[in-house]
């Protein structure tokens, strides 16, 4: 959750969104402009060609040390379609994987 959240939520709040779980309760200060996008995005069944990229550069960049099991539970795809994304994105020279791949990193090419 944390890593996805950095994405959702920003540093200057808009509004207050709260999360009981179990008697357990997050408050998060949301941006309630990328929340709806989120949410859009995520009920769209349709899927535009290059989306699975982006949002993959997206993820990284808030988080370089995410795995590829990782990246296709967030995006909803299967492992296989984000190593083709990642594969192309490397490929087109905009990502680049630092170190092992147990202990490396990615780095976005801007």
């Amino acid at each position: 959750m944390k890593r996805a959240a950095c994405l959702l939520f920003s540093d200057r709040p808009e509004q207050f969104v709260s999360v009981g779980m179990a008697g357990l309760m997050l408050t998060f200060h949301a941006n309630l402009e990328q929340l709806g996008r989120a949410n859009e995005a995520a009920a769209s069944a349709v899927e535009t060609p290059g989306k699975t990229p982006a949002r993959i550069l997206e993820l990284l960049k808030c988080d370089s040390n995410l795995t590829v099991s990782e990246l296709a539970k967030l995006i909803a795809k299967s492992e296989s379609a984000v190593n083709r994304a990642i594969l192309k994105l490397q490929d087109d020279g905009r990502l680049r994987r630092s170190g092992s791949r147990k202990t490396g990193n990615w780095e976005v090419i801007p």
